[in-house]
């Protein structure tokens, strides 16, 4: 008896501990809203990954998997990004952004910035319990990607320093 108890007991401790470790959705939308915009203040370095029609920089593992016209499947670990670039739009367009919004009727985030050169956008939606759907976009370019609770921060970062690093070939 005295055994099973001790099993319950660490049994309840452990579900205590992993739970009061995990961050609420609303810390994690800070932590990405935080994210999203200390990249306008931020300075990236000069591209450091071509491919045939953009460049771009990243300080993470971001290879490019596939690539079509107008469109990059990049690949950090196993989460893939999808890169859409319009070179004909200029970086202060709303047309992804209107685009988007009209798609992802109920988002628990949107961020916007209207800088004088720059339109841009970010958009999380629940995609399931454990993971959201992330869209964002400086004018016409714009990153989506579906990743874990765990990743949205560090997923906002990586999209964001492509978007803002992005150059035409």
């Amino acid at each position: 008896m005295f055994i099973k108890r001790n099993y319950i007991f660490l049994f309840l401790l452990f579900l205590t501990l992993t739970s009061g470790c995990q961050a609420t959705t609303d810390e994690l939308l800070e932590a990405s809203t935080i994210a999203f915009s200390d990249s306008f203040t931020a300075t990236y370095p000069e591209p450091n990954v071509e491919a045939e029609q953009v460049s771009y920089y990243t300080s993470e593992a971001v290879g490019v998997r596939d690539e079509t016209e107008y469109n990059l499947i990049l690949e950090k670990d196993e989460q893939l990004f999808l890169l859409f670039f319009n070179p004909v739009e200029e970086l202060d367009s709303t047309l992804n952004l209107q685009r988007d919004m009209e798609a992802e009727q109920e988002p628990l985030l949107l961020e916007t910035y209207e800088g004088t050169e720059k339109q841009a956008y970010l958009i999380i939606s629940e995609e399931n319990e454990d993971e959201f759907k992330v869209i964002a976009g400086i004018g016409g370019a714009k990153v989506s990607t579906i990743t874990v609770n765990s990743n949205l921060e560090e997923s906002v970062t990586v999209m964001m320093e492509v978007l803002h690093s992005l150059s035409y070939n």
